[in-house]
């Protein structure tokens, strides 16, 4: 799985407006993802880069510090900055139950071992639950030092947020999947509520099947009445959207966030794509 490289830049952007403008990044799983939007949510600039390594924190750490270097863009000082990271180590809290002073006891391990880990929570009020997961400390510093007023979050926070808008006005049972890289987000709404957040990691297209089935599975959902959106890293023509139409018939791809406008070279973009980029625009 991939995405293409992107290196857009509209005709109205200036840096000398970048106090006007707002930074969205999206980094991990071998990504760094940026956009930039003005305060009518215009998109000017939209830019991709893959990296090498997505396992080891240090060649991420230098990744990371080479591409904000060598892109003046990235240097600039913004009305807003949002960065999204992902991880898998997360949970969901209710609201009702949620104790800020416990982070720690919602996790029984440490995903980066001897690596210092930092456990975050971020406040989802439309579904009235907190998101609880673990990062590593040494990547938030580093890209703090960058962006020292930045809003931090976990990329599943953004794209809760904006789902559970989403998802108000639809009825039955809905499964949106965001893929990025070779991993999948699952999100599962019956009638406005949020059932299921789970991630997986796949190798093939076989095992996509086989996680959407499980999900089907173990929740014991009726095809008839269930609809699967998919946005993301997936193009419309690959062998993952042709295996999965054989086996189910309500699929749909994601629609472009009404609230994001751009001009009309960034119409080749498919509409499913970024949606989770575009998602960090609703966080503050």
């Amino acid at each position: 799985m991939g995405i293409e490289k992107y290196d857009i830049i509209d005709r109205s952007y200036s840096n000398a407006n970048s106090s006007s403008y707002n930074l969205s990044i999206l980094v991990g799983l071998d990504r760094f993802i940026y956009s930039i939007t003005d305060a009518e949510n215009n998109l000017l600039v939209l830019k991709s880069k893959l990296f090498e390594s997505k396992d080891n924190y240090i060649e991420q750490k230098k990744n990371i510090k080479q591409t904000i270097e060598e892109d003046e863009r990235l240097t600039l000082i913004y009305a807003k900055v949002v960065v999204a990271q992902f991880d898998k180590n997360t949970t969901l809290v209710p609201t009702d139950y949620f104790d800020e002073k416990n982070l720690e006891g919602y996790f029984r391990t440490v995903l980066y071992g001897n690596n210092p880990s930092l456990i975050q929570a971020d406040s989802i009020p439309e579904l009235k639950t907190h998101h609880v997961y673990e990062l590593n400390k040494e990547i938030v510093n580093h890209l703090l030092t960058y962006y020292p007023q930045a809003t931090l979050i976990h990329l599943n926070t953004a794209l809760l947020n904006y789902l559970s808008q989403l998802n108000g006005s639809k009825g039955g049972t809905n499964i949106f999947i965001n893929t990025i890289a070779y991993t999948m987000s699952v999100f599962v709404f019956t009638d406005g509520e949020l059932i299921m957040v789970n991630s997986y990691e796949f190798k093939s297209t076989k095992d996509y099947l086989y996680f959407v089935m499980l999900i089907f599975n173990q929740l014991g959902l009726e095809k008839s009445t269930t609809t699967i959106h998919l946005g993301g890293e997936m193009a419309k023509s690959s062998q993952i959207v042709s295996l999965l139409g054989k086996y189910y018939s309500k699929i749909e791809f994601m629609d472009r966030p009404v609230y994001m406008k751009w001009p009309n070279q960034f119409l080749n973009t498919p509409d499913h794509y970024f949606i989770d980029l575009f998602s960090l625009t609703l966080c503050e």
